[in-house]
């Protein structure tokens, strides 16, 4: 009974120190506040972990790293221990491991979805200008981004043609702004028309100027 009692004893005194250790920790990193998860929470996972990792361990030299302070480098892994504690979750060296293999997926699509972006923004930036310069003379309005895309054919996904219009932004091909239909033909479109005609002033440029003076006017 009295082995018992001590070993009661031992666990609770253990708990009790990781909890103490716990708390200390999360306010030393400076983690944000995520909606929904109390402090309470985020100690008490944490403690679990710290109960049942050695401080010298892989594991636990990674905790003791992941929670420092600072805005500098940090491996997948610590951002994985980080975001864990801020959710509220139990850092374990699965969750750990769980999380690095999503961040390592996101960052794969996203690279795909970049140079995707990059192939079409190379070869349809003419294209592109054209027809929002089609649109505004025709309509006295310009497209939408989604109308561009589908006319173009580029991918529906809104993440990858955002990403082609930004590259043709960078690129003069477009410009567009933060209003709905602010999409307007680049100063590289311009220099086309003119290179195409051998005139200096192409006719549809002047035209693509009233219609874009009237919509100015307008806003």
């Amino acid at each position: 009974m009295t082995e018992e009692k001590e070993s009661r004893a031992l666990i609770k005194g253990r708990s009790e120190t990781a909890i103490a250790l716990a708390g200390k920790a999360i306010k030393h990193a400076r983690l944000r506040k995520t909606p929904g998860v109390d402090g309470e929470t985020r100690i008490m996972n944490l403690a679990k972990v710290l109960m049942a990792t050695h401080p010298r361990s892989e594991h636990g030299q990674l905790l003791v790293r992941a929670l420092q302070p600072g805005t500098g480098y940090r491996s997948p892994e610590e951002i994985a221990v980080r975001f864990l504690v801020r959710q509220g979750m139990t850092p374990t060296i699965p969750a750990v491991a769980g999380y690095v293999r999503a961040l390592a997926a996101r960052e794969a699509k996203d690279t795909e979805r970049t140079s995707a972006a990059s192939q079409i923004a190379g070869s349809d930036g003419l294209r592109a200008a054209q027809f929002v310069a089609d649109r505004i003379r025709d309509t006295g309005e310009a497209p939408t981004w989604l109308d561009l895309a589908i006319n173009l054919g580029w991918p529906r996904n809104n993440i990858v043609y955002a990403k082609v219009i930004k590259q043709l932004e960078r690129d003069g091909w477009i410009t567009t702004g933060r209003e709905p239909r602010s999409l307007r033909p680049g100063s590289r479109y311009e220099c086309s028309c003119d290179r195409q005609t051998g005139y200096p002033h192409h006719p549809w440029c002047q035209i693509a100027r009233e219609a874009m003076s009237r919509l100015a006017g307008s806003g």
